[in-house]
């Protein structure tokens, strides 16, 4: 619908830098990044996984 112009439906644009976001960890987010330019500061935790709850967002909003 955003893409035939409703407004209502066009996404805010935090949303938009989420999106963002997600594609360029592609989906495997680190622990802690620079928000301005997505440098990684802490790639993963003491037991080597990264950032295990940002996503949902995304997944929300692409469903």
């Amino acid at each position: 619908m955003a893409l035939d112009g409703d407004r209502a439906a066009t996404p805010v644009p935090q949303i938009n830098y989420g999106i963002r976001a997600e594609r360029h960890f592609r989906y495997k987010w680190p622990i802690q990044y620079k928000v301005t330019d997505f440098s990684v500061i802490t790639e993963s935790a003491a037991d080597g996984r990264g950032q295990t709850d940002v996503g949902g967002i995304y997944a929300w909003v692409m469903l």
